[in-house]
């Protein structure tokens, strides 16, 4: 999904897609667009874990969905240092349908209300993303600060678990019943999230990352390299596949007739 495209881009695959050609298809798209977002990878196995281990050039990653949870996906491109933020949407087609509408939103810390306003808090990583049980949810984020070595967050509400989740999704702490919490940072983790649990009401931060002070590792920063050997060669061996199935299927149907000797 592009974000402020003012331009078409036609070109698409019609078959199955490989890492590349996903990796092709984020670039065209990031040409004329102001952000690029990656949406639902788990639906239809869209965009797997070892997808995100590779791609770069995108901003963000659609996390919470009615269609499926991509916390692993997520994780598994922080985890080798591909940095975006979540996005969390209900994505029901259809804002009639009760059961899935208002269900999952993004809360966006702007500093105003116009399209480069808004989107620039985005690509701040100034959001987290709600995923509600019913239709709304109350508890809010109040503030997420570290102070010293220690993560600070706190809710509106008390919360049934507040977790703090490293490199791999792994969960590295937790505190219960309450709307607070402190975690100190640990040394070895280049990034830490919180994962605020309610039954009715979960809550996803967007990482906090070890970094330089200058440049963030951002996914979107980074660029993919053509390997023109490896390019060449397959698309030679996709052009001898071609050329093979159609010499089978004219030998079949019998279209190379032997010339009748005069």
């Amino acid at each position: 999904m592009v974000f402020g495209g003012d331009e078409v881009t036609f070109f698409d695959y019609p078959l199955f897609q490989f890492a590349s050609q996903k990796q092709q298809l984020i670039d065209l798209t990031g040409k004329n667009s102001k952000a690029v977002a990656i949406n639902h990878p788990r639906i239809r196995h869209g965009h797997t874990s070892g997808d995100l281990e590779k791609l770069v050039g995108y901003d963000f990653v659609e996390v919470l969905n009615n269609g499926g949870v991509s916390v692993e996906e997520w994780d598994a491109a922080l985890s080798v240092g591909r940095l975006s933020w979540l996005l969390s949407n209900d994505d029901t087609h259809d804002v009639s349908d009760s059961d899935f509408t208002f269900r999952k939103w993004t809360m966006i810390f702007g500093d105003g209300e116009s399209q480069d306003e808004v989107l620039g808090a985005m690509k701040a990583g100034k959001m987290y993303g709600v995923n509600s049980v019913e239709a709304g949810c109350n508890n809010q984020l109040e503030f997420c600060k570290i102070e010293n070595d220690t993560l600070k967050v706190t809710f509106t509400n008390k919360q049934v678990s507040l977790v703090l989740v490293g490199q791999n999704g792994e969960e590295l702490d937790v505190v219960y019943g309450t709307n607070s919490a402190k975690f100190k940072m640990p040394q070895d983790q280049p990034y830490v999230r919180i994962f605020g649990f309610n039954p009715e009401c979960h809550t996803l931060l967007n990482p906090i990352v070890r970094w330089d002070g200058t440049n963030l590792p951002l996914a979107s920063s980074l660029t993919a390299e053509v390997n023109w050997f490896q390019t060449i060669w397959a698309k030679l061996l996709v052009f001898i596949i071609i050329i093979a199935e159609v010499f089978l299927m004219a030998k079949t149907n019998k279209w190379l007739k032997p010339k009748a000797n005069q």
